[in-house]
């Protein structure tokens, strides 16, 4: 079932942003559910680990991946390898595993502090708690491992931390119009 308050495009509507005036969008992986909407976004630098891109665009194609998304021509690919400081208070870090060149973010918000977007590195919330892998991992290793850097940073920095898939955190997140600063 999709949830529309949940759609990104109803959630830029909520906030008074068109996606024509975005100009950054972070890529955590290359799986359909977080690269669907990238159409929207022509005027936007794409960033994404350079790993991930080879991991989308070469070799056989992995039933998650839709290169139709990927492809377009329009799209400004920035590219990075590992850990990388993209604007003052936004960081992109290489959290592989899940896929090979998965990218966490760890954001400095001027009122709620740091907080970490971690995509897939792990699917729940029980994945970190218990330090267990997620459902899927390209290298179980790199997946372990992600999952720690990550629960350090969270501890280290007291970093808020919001994961993609876990049915209880989301709806305990605030959507838009309401935000996090």
């Amino acid at each position: 079932m999709v949830w529309p308050q949940h759609e990104l495009l109803t959630q830029l509507r909520g906030i008074g942003i068109a996606p024509q005036g975005v100009r950054h969008v972070v890529i955590s992986h290359a799986h359909l559910d977080h690269t669907g909407n990238l159409r929207h976004f022509r005027n936007a630098k794409v960033w994404m680990q350079q790993s991930e891109y080879d991991f989308a665009f070469t070799g056989p194609l992995h039933p998650a991946v839709v290169r139709g998304d990927l492809n377009d021509p329009d799209l400004d690919w920035s590219l990075i390898d590992g850990d990388h400081e993209i604007m003052p208070g936004l960081v992109l870090m290489s959290t592989a595993g899940h896929t090979p060149g998965h990218q966490s973010a760890l954001i400095s918000l001027p009122q709620t502090g740091r907080a970490l977007i971690v995509g897939d590195v792990g699917d729940w919330m029980a994945n970190f708690e218990h330090e267990i892998l997620p459902g899927e991992a390209s290298d179980d290793v790199a997946a372990l491992e992600s999952i720690r850097k990550i629960n350090r940073i969270r501890r280290d920095q007291d970093a808020l931390m919001f994961v993609c898939h876990d049915p209880d955190l989301i709806q305990k997140q605030k959507l838009a119009p309401d935000f996090y600063t």
